[in-house]
């Protein structure tokens, strides 16, 4: 769950990246920082540490980054440390690429499924899904065998469960209901 502050500061470098015809590039900048922080112990640790001062971290953030990024994205950084928000990172991000995806008129939605799923199977799905809801769809499939068949679809906040496992619990449940009448 993404916290207010975070859609708040999302929200205002998305309107500055927008106003700048620099949208794709901010996400693109958000993601290679990220994967940074994932890929460098002890930069992640200097970001994320309470011990380390707002001005030691602004300095490590102007070495790192002055020449590879919009000075305006710097600034949106240094202003996250300045105010003591580097733990909402990660949610700027999900919220920054929320604000893109409306923008871009695209919807994501995940399919598990039992078994993978074949590519024409995928298109159709994608078919269905675009069509019913206008909109460009960024379907991702995982794997479940826990479901046994069929498949459950995350989309929009919403959940489609039509696997075999829910229909088993079901029937289960009905049969526990007539016994107990």
């Amino acid at each position: 769950m993404s916290s207010t502050a975070a859609k708040r500061y999302a929200k205002a470098l998305f309107e500055i990246a927008d106003e700048k015809d620099l949208v794709e590039k901010i996400s693109d900048d958000l993601q290679a920082f990220s994967s940074m922080l994932k890929q460098q112990e002890l930069l992640r640790s200097l970001f994320f540490s309470v011990d380390v001062q707002a001005p030691t971290k602004q300095h490590l953030l102007q070495e790192l980054l002055a020449r590879k990024t919009p000075p305006f994205f710097l600034n949106f950084l240094k202003v996250l440390v300045q105010k003591l928000r580097e733990s909402l990172f990660q949610q700027i991000i999900k919220e920054y690429h929320s604000l893109y995806d409306k923008k871009l008129n695209r919807v994501s939605a995940t399919v598990v499924t039992a078994i993978p799923l074949k590519e024409t199977t995928k298109s159709h799905i994608i078919s269905i899904l675009s069509d019913a809801f206008k909109a460009t769809v960024l379907l991702e499939s995982r794997i479940d065998a826990d479901i046994l068949g069929g498949f459950v679809l995350y989309m929009e906040g919403n959940i489609l469960d039509a696997s075999l496992r829910r229909k088993l619990e079901e029937l289960k449940m009905q049969l526990h209901r007539s016994d107990a009448a």
